[in-house]
């Protein structure tokens, strides 16, 4: 039972980034073009399920059984009643905050781009993960520990501490809840954003759920020993790998690239290490283990040397940017081509990076000057041409790349962190094929 629980959990971190993008993109579009409240709320909760496949929630899982496992003397119906309540709070916590940033302005995403936040955010990761290899307990406060014989006291516990539990995953703000603030963003109603979120984070909570309602049968889940410590340090070791994520908002890329490889390394040698202190089939695991993170470190040190060739490259072309959207917009019209429109902060790292990689290759240069009219537009609330295309194309966070018809001021198509990714020639071939297909639909 234990080596089967083992290698599901493994497979499913492994297996859950590769599938992730191609499902979000699915649920994305399913989303948007819904208006039926219901299927809204169905959708967001398979989203939120979908989120929980993350190394987001994975830290959740010691703390739910942690919590739960006192309710071991009760029935499996009130294990399921008082991990619910558990769920419920985390969800709340959720929700609230979702609604607090779309309050707060659809500026919220370019905090991420915001060094003082990243910097608190990676602490906060730190101190969560440190707790993971048991340098301090992560306490529930003793005003919250409610009395064993008041009625109903452990529903209430559950709930009280799924409400702070909250905090630990609302931090990250994966693709999927930042589709969500859009949404949100746009709907007048606060009761409708605030169900979206509320389930949202139900569906991120399904997992929760499952393992707090059999956290107490000893025929479900393995006994508590040596393999809860050994799954408490991964889970921390996949909380320190975020902070490398959200770095790189902040730090150029080819640094992040590098440190995340000696960290991979050091994890690697880590688990090999361990590996040959150990017995059975723990020991060629482990070494397997160890191998597949310093051959990663190997291939993050080459694409951290790449970048750093991109980013110290002579430039090879530039774009012909103009910088206030009404002046874009009305040669656009006289010119009859489409406005390409990239949204930037000062302190994105990414977005440097796209602009040296992407926006200065030759073939990208050539057809921005000659096909579109390019803008560039800082993310800025001083900014005039930010604030008149907020609302209307719901910009949250940088860096967004817009691509509108001047002619009804329609979306053509939309590009975020992802263009990183794609080489210069295929982004050329996504933008003639989006405007393609746009203006063949127009006659």
């Amino acid at each position: 039972m234990k080596l089967r629980f083992l290698s599901s959990l493994l497979i499913l971190v492994s297996f859950s980034s590769s599938v992730q993008a191609t499902m979000l993109a699915s649920l994305q579009q399913s989303l948007t073009s819904q208006e039926s409240l219901v299927i809204r709320l169905v959708l967001v909760l398979l989203l939120g399920l979908l989120m929980s496949l993350t190394p987001c929630i994975y830290p959740m899982i010691p703390i739910t059984i942690g919590i739960l496992q006192q309710q071991a003397q009760r029935s499996l119906a009130y294990n399921f009643l008082t991990a619910l309540m558990y769920a419920v709070g985390l969800s709340t916590t959720f929700a609230l905050l979702g609604l607090a940033a779309a309050w707060g302005g659809q500026m919220f995403g370019s905090l991420l781009s915001h060094p003082i936040f990243i910097v608190c955010l990676i602490a906060l990761l730190i101190f969560l993960a440190l707790s993971m290899f048991d340098w301090y307990e992560i306490r529930l406060p003793q005003f919250i520990q409610l009395s064993p014989n008041m009625k109903h006291a452990g529903l209430l516990s559950a709930f009280i501490f799924g409400l702070l539990s909250g905090t630990i995953a609302s931090p990250c703000l994966s693709p999927g809840l930042a589709l969500l603030l859009t949404i949100v963003a746009t709907i007048g109603n606060v009761l409708t954003g605030f169900l979206l979120l509320f389930f949202f984070g139900m569906g991120l909570s399904i997992p929760l759920l499952i393992i707090g309602t059999f956290s107490s049968s000893l025929t479900v889940l393995p006994r508590a020993g040596a393999w809860m410590i050994e799954m408490k340090k991964l889970f921390g070791f996949l909380i320190l790998a975020l902070c490398f994520y959200y770095a790189q908002n902040i730090l150029p890329l080819y640094i992040v690239l590098a440190a995340f490889a000696v960290y991979l390394f050091l994890v690697g040698v880590y688990y090999i290490w361990r590996a040959t202190h150990a017995k059975h089939w723990i020991k060629p695991v482990g070494i397997l283990f160890g191998i597949a993170l310093v051959a990663s470190s190997v291939f993050m040190i080459a694409q951290s040397f790449k970048t750093y060739l991109y980013t110290m490259r002579p430039v090879e072309a530039a774009v012909n940017w103009l910088t206030e959207y009404e002046s874009a917009h009305q040669q656009a019209l006289a010119h009859n081509k489409p406005i390409f429109v990239d949204v930037w902060g000062q302190a994105c790292s990414i977005c440097n990076a796209i602009d040296k990689i992407i926006m200065h290759d030759i073939q990208v240069a050539d057809y921005l000057n000659n096909q579109t009219i390019p803008v560039k537009i800082e993310a800025s609330p001083s900014n005039a041409s930010y604030q008149q295309l907020k609302q209307p194309y719901t910009l949250v966070g940088v860096p967004t790349f817009l691509l509108i018809d001047p002619a009804t001021n329609a979306l053509i198509a939309r590009f975020a962190s992802e263009l990183y990714e794609m080489k210069p020639a295929e982004f050329v071939a996504v933008l003639e094929t989006k405007i393609k297909n746009h203006y063949n639909k127009a006659q």
